[in-house]
């Protein structure tokens, strides 16, 4: 009897192991905006004239093919500027057109600590997984889509109909605009006002603990840009009366 609960036990394990490997590899075809950018900015960033940073706000009212030839939109929900500093620098040895960058500066950014240490921490399993941002250790939580069981579960769906069907959806267009963003009608059941002001809480920071390191991010930024003649736009959002 022991010997045969031992099996049991063993082969519940193996399948276990083997379903979530399974899942975590269908999860991965997943298409995602991260991974189309990474490697949108691999094969053509020495084209890349005008470069886009920031969050959420940024990455769905600035649309690259507004500003001319060869923009292209790196900005992210909820994107913090230690981010911004890593993506801008990742690809800097291509830069061979680059001439301008758009940076989001609000009140959100600039004293935002890790968003990693936050209710968004699944955020980076999307840096490390699609855009090669490095951990210490290969068991680091941000290297399996599995250990955020909630956004997992969708994800398997769509890389199950990515591989059946063709499903392409990436949620920005050709360019990195953020195409996801659905505005709500008056007869809709959707709170507004609890959506605003749970927006408000989380942007309006009044903890400056942080402030150095993101202006660490901000400033080495500004010091290359500086020493390569590329042109440096802050830019801030505009936001409802409500934030006021």
């Amino acid at each position: 009897m022991k010997q045969y609960i031992k099996y049991l036990g063993l082969s519940l394990g193996i399948t276990v192991f083997v379903v979530f490997i399974l899942g975590e590899f269908v999860a991965r075809q997943c298409p995602n905006s991260y991974r189309y950018k990474s490697e949108y900015m691999k094969n053509n960033a020495n084209e890349v004239k005008t470069l886009v940073f920031g969050g959420s706000r940024i990455y769905y009212s600035i649309k690259p093919d507004i500003l001319g030839q060869g923009t292209f939109s790196l900005a992210q929900v909820s994107q913090p500027l230690a981010m911004d500093e890593w993506l801008f620098f990742k690809w800097k040895d291509d830069y061979d057109s680059l001439n301008t960058i758009i940076i989001e500066i609000n009140n959100a950014n600039v004293l935002s600590g890790n968003f990693e240490k936050g209710s968004e921490w699944y955020r980076g399993i999307y840096y490390t997984l699609y855009m090669g941002y490095k951990r210490e250790t290969f068991y680091s939580k941000y290297n399996f889509e599995f250990t955020n069981m909630t956004g997992f579960r969708n994800k398997v769906q769509k890389g199950l109909a990515h591989l059946i069907i063709g499903y392409n959806h990436i949620e920005c267009d050709s360019l990195g605009w953020g195409t996801s963003y659905h505005t709500r009608s008056e007869d809709d059941s959707f709170d507004l006002e609890g959506s605003v002001n749970a927006a408000i809480g989380r942007h309006n920071k009044t903890d400056y603990s942080n402030f150095d390191r993101n202006k660490a991010s901000l400033e080495r930024v500004a010091k290359y840009c500086k020493e390569n003649h590329i042109r440096m736009i802050l830019i801030s959002a505009p936001v409802t009366d409500e934030y006021f």
